[in-house]
């Protein structure tokens, strides 16, 4: 390009030349020098930059940054799954364990009322019971207790339907030698109820024993059960009912009938009442920063998590934050407050309608006003994750209407947290390009022996929001930072930006950098000049303004070489 440039100045002084001959008849043409000075002063190009805010976005290499429109947000996300599990309707079950002692009034009278004349005449035991004689003890009342709290307001059932009731019986006797077929028991519980068609009818059932001390099971299907409100058990009516058999029997004054009765399996598609299950207590979660932000402060205006819950649960759910924080790698914790305190809760406004259907809720997002969000970034060192610590329980109906629980109760908690980069005063970014092999360029525009001076020009156009600065590092071929004693660091222009700190106006400003024989030297030994470019939200006031990011933002820098000096070129070389 030089010597482009020097055979245009050497045709237009020839023409110069020829056009003053023939003005001039005077001049001796023949006593001119053949020896011509050239002014040589021009600007080479090096290399340049042009940035955009996602190009210096991609340095992060991360997925959280989302754009949108010409907005930009860090977005995290999380799920939170969680069910009650087996819930065991039994677990405060307690057996009914029973030891039926022969009473000889009871025994005179159960004679009497079968018609048998044997009971008006015995006086004592052993009481001699004819073959072929059938008897019932009527009523033995009791109560199958459940293990069920009662307090209405806070843990109770008032009915469960299940697909399945197993129960189970077991007895043997003491003194009493009756064969094991001889004895039936017939149970009434009237608080549980069998479908039968399309109605529901009170347990009525007879047990008939084959072998002592060996369960017989009873199986029940489409069973719904009513414990009593008062105390959250089931009464039952138990009637013995004896066969003499042909041989007969005796009964003695310490014969005795032990039984067991218990509820081996509850099926349960759902159940009605209040409950106070344990769904999740002191829980910590937490979503890491996956790209490094060491060195920058981003103290972010508005942060926000944003909480949804889906769920069968038959009841209203409260959500208690026991805190959010950040912590930075130096362990600084900052804390999102809500009025002042670190905790808070939201209790969800509706419950399914019938069960197997779900409901969605959203929790009101937390932000600057719900939480105080962006204390959370107010560390001069960036978080290197987000921790929240949460519980859920189970909320009263203000409707007093019943609560129900299914078998196959869950929930889940989706938590979105979205970061605009919209940054308080006080905030500090910085981003690194590079402008590399410019080693060959450097060693040809300098060859000259006969340069006045040379300066570095640099074209800058700031389009990222207020005041920015920007550093100049020369490297050598493998990356060793070169010494130069010229100022490397300068303030860039702020461009305009309205109240929200969003650029309006990109305002070019040009450097010129004069740099001597001396420094010349140093700095053709340079491979590659990494650019630095720090934003510190600082107007050409000298205030700290907030700063708003968005995709629009620009930056760009041309870097060229002014060579200014002279050279004498010979007319009548030959070179």
């Amino acid at each position: 390009m030089k010597n482009k440039l020097i055979t245009y100045c050497l045709s237009s002084f020839l023409v110069s030349s020829v056009f003053l001959s023939s003005c001039m008849n005077d001049v001796d043409l023949a006593n001119i020098s053949s020896d011509v000075k050239i002014d040589q002063s021009l600007v080479l190009p090096l290399g340049e930059i042009n940035l955009t805010l996602k190009d210096m976005l991609n340095q992060l290499e991360t997925e959280m940054i989302n754009t949108s429109g010409n907005e930009i947000n860090i977005l995290m996300f999380d799920t939170l799954g969680y069910e009650l599990g087996n819930i065991n309707l039994l677990q405060g079950f307690v057996p009914l364990t029973k030891v039926y002692l022969f009473n000889l009034e009871e025994i005179k009278q159960v004679l009497i009322n079968n018609g048998n004349s044997l009971g008006s005449l015995i006086e004592d035991f052993p009481i001699a019971v004819p073959g072929g004689l059938d008897f019932i003890i009527p009523a033995l009342k009791d109560t199958l207790e459940l293990g069920l709290d009662t307090d209405p307001n806070v843990d109770r059932i008032d009915s469960v339907k299940l697909s399945k009731l197993t129960m189970s019986l077991n007895v043997n006797v003491e003194n009493f030698a009756l064969n094991p077929t001889g004895l039936r028991f017939s149970l009434k519980l009237n608080n549980v109820f069998v479908k039968k068609g399309n109605l529901f009818t009170p347990l009525d059932t007879t047990v008939q024993l084959v072998n002592y001390n060996t369960p017989v099971s009873i199986t029940l299907t489409n069973v719904l059960i009513k414990p009593d409100p008062s105390n959250g058990n089931i009464p039952i009516d138990i009637d013995l009912k004896i066969k003499s058999g042909a041989a007969g029997i005796t009964i003695y004054n310490n014969s005795k009938i032990n039984y067991e009765f218990t509820l081996t399996k509850l099926d349960f598609d759902v159940a009605y009442g209040k409950f106070k299950p344990q769904l999740q207590t002191n829980h910590v979660n937490s979503i890491p920063f996956d790209f490094d932000m060491d060195g920058l402060r981003l103290k972010f205006v508005n942060p926000q998590i944003s909480v949804s819950m889906k769920t069968n649960l038959g009841f209203r759910i409260k959500f208690i934050i026991d805190f959010i924080r950040a912590i930075s790698k130096d362990n600084t914790t900052k804390y999102a407050e809500f009025n002042g305190l670190q905790s808070t809760s939201y209790t969800t406004k509706r419950k399914p309608a019938f069960p197997g259907a779900y409901v969605i809720d959203t929790i009101p997002v937390f932000d600057q006003n719900n939480g105080s969000t962006y204390k959370l970034f107010e560390s001069n060192a960036f978080p290197e994750k987000l921790e929240y610590k949460y519980s859920i329980e189970s909320a009263p109906d203000p409707a007093l209407k019943p609560d129900f629980i299914t078998n196959q109760t869950k929930a889940e908690v989706y938590l979105k947290v979205k970061v605009p980069l919209h940054l308080n005063a006080g905030s500090k970014l910085e981003f690194t390009q590079t402008i590399k092999d410019i080693d060959q360029s450097l060693k040809t525009i300098f060859e000259e022996e006969s340069i006045n001076k040379d300066f570095l020009i640099l074209r800058v156009k700031n389009g990222l929001p207020l005041h920015a600065k920007l550093k100049m590092n020369f490297l050598d071929s493998v990356a060793a930072p070169i010494t130069t004693t010229f100022v490397k660091e300068y303030d860039l222009v702020a461009p305009v930006v309205n109240s929200s700190g969003v650029v309006t106006t990109i305002k070019e400003q040009i450097l010129k950098i004069e740099i001597n024989k001396t420094q010349i030297k140093e700095i053709k030994k340079t491979k590659n000049i990494d650019f630095d470019i720090t934003i510190d939200g600082i107007d050409a006031n000298g205030v700290e303004r907030p700063i708003n990011l968005q995709l629009s933002n620009s930056f760009g820098v041309k870097l060229g070489v002014f060579v200014q000096g002279n050279k004498i070129v010979s007319l009548s070389s030959t070179n």
